[in-house]
C-alpha cells in the first residue's frame, strides 16, 4: 500500500496534512499560531534535540 503525502510527519507532532489545512492568507488568521507551533516543533524536533 503506497504512503500518501498527507501521512508524512513534517515534525515530531505534526503531519503535512495539518500544514496543508492552514489558511494563512490573512495576517490576522488564527491559523498563524498553529503555523508557528508547527515551525517551532519542526526546528526543535529535527535540529535542536
Amino acid at each position: 500500500m503506497p504512503v500518501k503525502i498527507s501521512d508524512f510527519r513534517i515534525s515530531p507532532n505534526f503531519k503535512s496534512s495539518k500544514w496543508n489545512e492552514l489558511d494563512l492568507r490573512a495576517k490576522d488568521s488564527l491559523d498563524w499560531k498553529v503555523a508557528v507551533d508547527i515551525f517551532e516543533d519542526r526546528i526543535e524536533g529535527r535540529f535542536l534535540k
